[in-house]
């Protein structure tokens, strides 16, 4: 997986939280887009302890 998939579905989840009605449906978005934040996180670390350039 790469960091331009998760950012982009990252992006995603926030774009339909904002479009929708129902409260529950923009929790599960935000819930989700929480969960490619950490993925985020943990690439770039591994990225860094790998020794690969990451720009932050």
């Amino acid at each position: 997986m790469d960091l331009n998939y998760l950012f982009a579905r990252h992006q995603i989840s926030l774009m339909k939280a904002a479009s929708t009605l129902c409260l529950e449906t923009r929790t599960a978005h935000l819930g989700l887009a929480g969960l490619y934040v950490e993925r985020i996180d943990r690439l770039r670390s591994a990225m860094r302890g790998a020794g690969r350039s990451v720009f932050l």
